[in-house]
């Protein structure tokens, strides 16, 4: 009984520990979408600088999470590849070029929307039929 108490305990603790890393990401992906929107949205170059390096913070930061292991190496080429879109925007911001930095972070909306179908469930009709 003892040690089914322990096992079950350890369990929990794995599955709570899994379940807030998965939470963390999530909100973070959220401050991210949230300063993406900020920076498509201002028409200030200092705030869309501000925001780019926030979204370069939140990214590196998600980098670290525990990603599925069969995704892992995809998930982490995807966040490499709208750091290096918004390191592009951000150059263009630097030249005053607003218009092309903008044209720029809208490619990120393309990448997010790529690799966030590699984390998505299978649908029902790919369950049953392939």
């Amino acid at each position: 009984m003892k040690y089914l108490v322990l096992l079950l305990l350890s369990v929990s603790m794995f599955s709570f520990s899994s379940s807030a890393q998965t939470s963390d990401l999530s909100v973070t992906m959220k401050n991210i979408g949230h300063a993406y929107k900020k920076a498509v949205r201002s028409t200030d170059d200092k705030e869309i600088i501000s925001q780019i390096d926030e979204m370069i913070i939140l990214i590196q930061k998600s980098k670290k999470a525990n990603f599925k292991a069969d995704l892992k190496e995809q998930s982490i080429e995807g966040l490499d590849k709208v750091i290096t879109v918004l390191q592009e925007s951000k150059r263009f911001i630097e030249k005053g070029e607003i218009a092309k930095a903008k044209s720029k972070l809208k490619k990120v909306d393309v990448l997010r929307e790529k690799y966030h179908e590699l984390h998505e469930p299978p649908s029902v009709w790919e369950l049953l039929f392939g």
